[in-house]
């Protein structure tokens, strides 16, 4: 419910007019210079949103005293509001310059294989984007599981995107999670993606994240498992040198086997295998990983 109430609190027409108009008349670099004024606002009065980040932050750069913590928040709130605008410069036309990594491999095994495929993707980056990038490259239809937009100003923006039609969502918010949709998708052989980097249920494992034990859903595992297809994890980082050149990453085949270990601890070693990857672009990236809750939350608690 918290995290509704941020999304319906942020991002209202008049600031999503205004940005169209600066990207209209100024470009994509001067927009995501814009942000860095309107970030402060959120820095200095949404104490909310602050609280929300400081736990990624505090594990992130775990020796940075208050300031530091606060200027690392700051430069957060500062990607993630870039990361919204190149999503909407991206719908209204614009052209990016992409990178891929390991691309070849996912695309031979979609070709050589008749299985489907789950593509677990995180609050990384320009998550957003890699929808477009895998609707343009892999030959399957695409579904993607999750929540309606709360935010009726962005739920309109995103209704104008050229390619929503070729998406098709699978909600989470019925009472099963979703997860006949899924079971349905794979078994017609298509590609499904899922997000991987929060757990909203008692479905998760506790693994190891940036030097603590943090919890992560293996719901994405356990329905490969179940329908034997791969876990492909990806990533879209944005480059630190220019805003419009898109840096695509498909991790490696993650291959969940049923085991006669309990169901948690059957996936755990799977999910690590994700999370590890996942920590290993927030090293290399870290202002982009937009974790805007607490996955350590439980058993820092437990801790003290």
């Amino acid at each position: 419910m918290e995290n509704s109430a941020l999304s319906e609190k942020r991002g209202n027409a008049f600031g999503i007019a205004f940005f169209r108009w600066v990207l209209r008349w100024f470009g994509i670099n001067r927009a995501c210079e814009f942000v860095w004024f309107i970030c402060l606002y959120y820095l200095l009065f949404d104490r909310q949103a602050v609280k929300s980040i400081m736990p990624y932050v505090e594990h992130r750069f775990p020796h940075a005293g208050r300031f530091k913590c606060q200027w690392h928040a700051y430069r957060m709130f500062v990607s993630n509001g870039q990361s919204m605008l190149i999503c909407a410069a991206n719908v209204a036309g614009y052209s990016f310059t992409k990178e891929f990594s390991q691309r070849k491999a996912i695309l031979d095994y979609l070709r050589n294989s008749t299985s489907g495929m789950v593509i677990i993707t995180s609050h990384f980056g320009n998550w957003q984007m890699a929808m477009k990038n895998m609707m343009d490259d892999l030959e399957r239809p695409i579904n993607f599981l999750m929540r309606p937009e709360h935010n009726k100003h962005v739920r309109e923006a995103l209704k104008h995107n050229p390619d929503a039609e070729k998406l098709h969502v699978i909600p989470i918010d019925d009472e099963f999670g979703g997860m006949f949709g899924v079971i349905e998708a794979l078994q017609r052989n298509e590609v499904v993606c899922i997000m991987g980097d929060r757990a909203v249920t008692d479905r998760h494992v506790d693994v190891d994240f940036l030097d603590a034990t943090a919890q992560f859903p293996f719901t994405a595992f356990f329905m490969a498992a179940q329908m034997k297809c791969p876990v492909v994890p990806v990533f879209v980082a944005r480059s630190p040198e220019k805003h419009n050149h898109l840096l695509i990453s498909f991790g490696e085949l993650i291959m969940p086997q049923k085991s006669a270990a309990d169901k948690k601890n059957r996936f755990k070693r799977f999910v690590q295998q994700y999370v590890d990857a996942l920590a290993a672009k927030a090293q290399q990236y870290p202002f982009q990983c937009y974790m805007f809750h607490d996955p350590w939350h439980k058993n820092d608690a437990d801790n003290n």
